[in-house]
């Protein structure tokens, strides 16, 4: 009895111990984030993709999404991957909008099936968005350089990159 209690006891204390260590990790900045920050000006917007912590695993959803049929199964895992981002994210995003209300931050994208948001923010609100609760990663997006995308040469916004119409072909003739 006393062999299995100490060992019970040892078992909580680990699980207690990893879970203060797991919360208390620092979120790590990915893709040069550092680096960025370093030479940015406070006001200056930084691109970002923001991954929470705790991904929904298609494990958990496979055994239960198997048993319906397709429409009924698409719908179902889509409202579990919103469910959890939900669940997971909610601090962190209304953090996020309260910052996009005050000017502080703009292109706000949701990604629920990444269990992520794309934003740009200013780089001095950067550190206070690492301290959001379930923040786990936050990753650079820089931009991608035009030649990449088209011959013209140049550099296009990922997001914000405006296609002329009239270049475009549509297979129709005028």
């Amino acid at each position: 009895m006393n062999r299995a209690l100490r060992s019970l006891l040892l078992a909580g204390a680990f699980l207690f111990a990893v879970a203060g260590w797991s919360s208390g990790r620092p979120v790590r900045f990915e893709n040069g984030l550092s680096r960025v920050l370093s030479g940015a000006a406070p006001d200056q917007p930084i691109r970002l993709l923001v991954l929470f912590a705790g991904p929904l695993e298609g494990k958990d959803l496979l055994p239960r999404a198997q048993r319906l049929p397709a429409p009924e199964r698409r719908e179902w895992v889509l409202e579990r991957l919103k469910d959890h981002f939900a669940a997971v994210a909610w601090e962190a995003m209304a953090w996020i909008r309260a910052e996009q209300a005050a000017g502080r931050a703009d292109l706000v994208r949701p990604l629920w099936m990444a269990n992520g948001c794309f934003l740009r923010l200013r780089a001095d609100r950067v550190d206070l968005l690492a301290r959001r609760p379930g923040v786990q990663r936050l990753r650079y997006d820089p931009p991608i350089p035009f030649e990449r995308l088209a011959d013209s040469g140049g550099e296009a916004d990922t997001i914000e990159a405006e296609v002329p119409v009239a270049s475009l072909s549509w297979g129709v003739s005028r």
